[in-house]
């Protein structure tokens, strides 16, 4: 038996300490690897590494503030501390800030100290690239002589985005100097918005690709257009001409999302042969979300891979538009929104999707809480080549109607039911015998996916 050598006390070696093993880690990894493993760790990782090293927690915090930052009212005093803690540094390694309403609390309120601090925090942020100021208070408990004077100071911002616009003097967007990519404005029309017109966003006319305003401003005196604008989208109800004027202005238009104002069927007739005449056409237009009545008077000849169109009450004539709409735009992506006054249209399925016959991608909402007519649909979709169909209104949705319409639309692959109380996706394949199906339910996050992936 061989002895056991007598129990040594162990020596502390330095050498070998957590700190020291840490530290000459680092040495010896190069520091570029380093950083692009931290850069793609995720948020909450980055926070357990910092405590570790000082080099760790330089190093994380730097990529933390580089990432999108979200505040609300609970965040931003915190926030506000640590940037003005050491502002010089800091504020320069900012790049994105999204400040929004916490939908969580009862009654979320900016206190105006951390409003006007929290302009500071923008003073010392010189390199921010996005700014999306989307809760009302941050902006009207903040002074206007501060919003003046911080905008502009932001010379590489590529993304604006303000709510509550109308409490930011229009001169301080005319003398912003930006580059900006994408623009949004909301503003209470009620409370009225002094000195804003088109004129004071003509410095981004150049650069926007996307643009969304809570209605149009009065036209500039001298017009100017977009060359590079592709998405537009209007919050409030606009008269068609109004929308033709603006978006005749974007050659490069791709997508539009807007609502016409309320207008008498011989008043709609006049708008419609009026843009006929005009014979214009976009290139790239790919996508338009609008009312029946908007879609009509707007009069389109080309064709539009995708169609959202709302539908409401347009009297004896909304099956005549709608059929006029899809053979003059003929598109393969086709959303149908029925709300009131749509049941002419609804009780029609058949005659309107004989109209739409490359449409693959075919969603039907209704919001009129009267309910879609499954066999209805069915019988509708018999002869046409839809391979996506969602279906958001049914009574209730089961396993033996997802079988019911997949036996009965002859290329179905996808189908999604929604219900008032409950919703379910399935795939559906062909492999067995003829007129048979077979029809699996899909996980919600791949359902979500598909979905996703057809409609963006």
């Amino acid at each position: 038996m061989i002895p056991s050598p007598s129990p040594l006390r162990p020596q502390r070696n330095r050498s070998h300490s957590p700190v020291c093993m840490q530290r000459s880690l680092l040495t010896a990894l190069n520091f570029d690897v380093v950083h692009y493993i931290l850069t793609i760790l995720g948020r909450r990782q980055l926070l357990d590494i910092m405590p570790t090293c000082k080099m760790f927690h330089a190093e994380c915090s730097k990529i933390l503030l580089q990432s999108n930052i979200v505040l609300d009212s609970r965040k931003v005093e915190g926030f506000c501390d640590y940037i003005l803690a050491d502002a010089a540094n800091r504020g320069p390694l900012l790049r994105s800030i999204s400040y929004r309403y916490n939908s969580r609390e009862w009654y979320d309120r900016t206190p105006p100290y951390n409003a006007k601090r929290f302009c500071n925090v923008l003073s010392q942020a010189p390199n921010l690239q996005r700014l999306s100021l989307l809760h009302w208070e941050i902006l009207r408990w903040s002074s206007t002589d501060a919003s003046q004077s911080v905008l502009p100071r932001l010379a590489g911002l590529k993304v604006l985005e303000l709510y509550s616009a109308e409490t930011v003097k229009a001169v301080a967007l005319r003398e912003m100097g930006a580059a900006l990519d994408s623009l949004t404005l909301e503003w209470d029309q009620q409370r009225g918005w002094e000195g804003a017109t088109m004129e004071m966003i003509r410095f981004f006319a150049n650069t926007l690709s996307k643009l969304h305003l809570t209605t149009l401003l009065p036209a500039s005196v001298s017009p100017f257009s977009f060359p590079f604008l592709h998405t537009v989208s209007f919050t409030t109800a606009l008269p068609v001409a109004d929308i033709y004027s603006f978006i005749r202005l974007c050659p490069r238009l791709r997508s539009l999302r807007c609502r016409s104002s309320p207008s008498s069927a011989s008043d709609a007739e006049d708008v419609r042969v009026c843009n006929a005449l005009k014979e214009l056409r976009w290139e790239v237009l790919d996508h338009i979300s609008m009312d029946l009545g908007g879609l009509y008077q707007l009069n389109l000849h080309q064709r539009v891979r995708r169609l959202d169109i709302v539908t409401r009450d347009c009297g004896s004539h909304s099956l005549d538009w709608i059929s006029a709409i899809l053979t003059a735009t003929e598109p393969t992506h086709l959303q149908l929104h029925f709300e009131e006054g749509s049941m002419k249209i609804v009780q029609n399925y058949g005659s309107i999707l004989k109209q739409a016959h490359r449409v693959t991608y075919l969603r039907l909402a209704d919001a009129t809480k009267t309910s879609l007519d499954l066999d209805r649909i069915c019988e509708a979709l018999r002869s046409t080549q839809v391979k996506h169909l969602e279906l958001n209104g049914l009574n209730s949705t089961s396993l033996d109607m997802a079988t019911q319409v997949g036996k009965s639309v002859p290329v179905l692959g996808f189908l999604t039911m929604t219900g008032w109380n409950s919703s379910a996706s399935y795939s559906i394949s062909r492999e067995c015998m003829p007129g048979e199906v077979i029809v699996q339910m899909l996980d919600d996050d791949v359902a979500k996916a598909t979905s996703d992936a057809v409609w963006g």
